[in-house]
């Protein structure tokens, strides 16, 4: 069945998820297949996570091949505690998390775009912006933010600025943020500095 429903994914972009309990119940061995472009070090650390804390696991070992196919497949083995029997496995809850420890932030941005946007518009501004974000921005900022900023974007002309001051909440209070948008040729600090200093800010 197993093997049936693998053949079935060739040419697929799908995530899918096969899991099979050791008749000793010494551990669950667990199948991932995802596109290939999907896979990184990062999202094969989240599905670990799922699985071990899915599966009440104490560790997990794996394995990974990536080839020319259209698929990575991945193989963990979580192991269970000395003395704790398998769970009840829900292969369709597991797998449906599985799913979502392999999304991307594009992949978030793109779903709150749309629902912010509408259909049209909101593939227009993919279009123009989607491949805009740095890694940095990412790792900083959620897609509820980018989307924000996008529209302040969208609503300026070439070599209009638009800025944002806000706190921020942080595990010691508070921080202050600013930000500066602008479209067209770069603003350098030394520039912006002077302004900043002028208007009282440290």
């Amino acid at each position: 069945e197993i093997a049936m429903a693998v053949l079935q994914l060739h040419g697929r972009r799908q995530t899918r998820v096969f899991l099979r309990p050791d008749r000793y119940g010494r551990f669950v061995s667990a199948l991932v297949y995802l596109p290939r472009d999907r896979y990184t070090t990062a999202v094969r650390l989240r599905i670990a996570a799922v699985l071990e804390k899915e599966l009440g696991g104490s560790h997990v070992d794996y394995t990974a091949r990536v080839s020319e196919s259209a698929e990575a497949r991945l193989h963990f083995v979580v192991r269970m505690p000395a003395g704790a029997k398998i769970p009840d496995l829900d292969p369709s809850h597991i797998e449906s998390r599985v799913i979502e420890a392999c999304r991307s932030w594009d992949d978030d941005l793109g779903d709150a775009v749309y629902d912010q946007f509408g259909e049209e518009a909101g593939a227009a501004v993919l279009r123009r912006y989607a491949r805009s974000f740095p890694e940095a921005y990412k790792e900083d900022f959620g897609v509820r933010t980018a989307v924000a900023d996008l529209r302040v974007l969208d609503g300026l002309q070439a070599d209009q600025i638009a800025v944002s001051f806000y706190e921020l909440p942080t595990p010691t209070g508070t921080e202050q943020r600013f930000k500066l948008y602008r479209l067209g040729a770069p603003i350098s600090l030394s520039t912006v500095l002077p302004v900043l200093s002028r208007m009282g800010v440290e």
